[in-house]
């Protein structure tokens, strides 16, 4: 899987997620809690190409919730 990151304002999108590559597209300008449920959410699209957006929606949201909760964050290496 690979991680790429990249303005996506053209996408109208803060993330994409292509299954037949394997990689992800996440928008730089997300931040804070809204990076983490982006993140999930691809991954899941990733995980499971044939889920509803519904579903996906519901369970980034869930599972990033319950690691913000845990004090899971982004730390900046650059």
């Amino acid at each position: 899987m690979r991680v790429v990151k990249e303005k996506l304002g053209r996408q109208h999108a803060w993330g994409m997620a292509d299954t037949e590559t394997m990689t992800i597209w996440l928008d730089p300008r997300a931040r804070g809690k809204r990076r983490l449920e982006v993140t999930v959410h691809e991954l899941m699209h990733l995980l499971y190409p044939h889920e509803s957006e519904e579903n996906v929606t519901h369970a980034g949201k869930l599972i990033s919730r319950i690691l913000w909760r845990e004090n899971w964050r982004h730390v900046d290496s650059e």
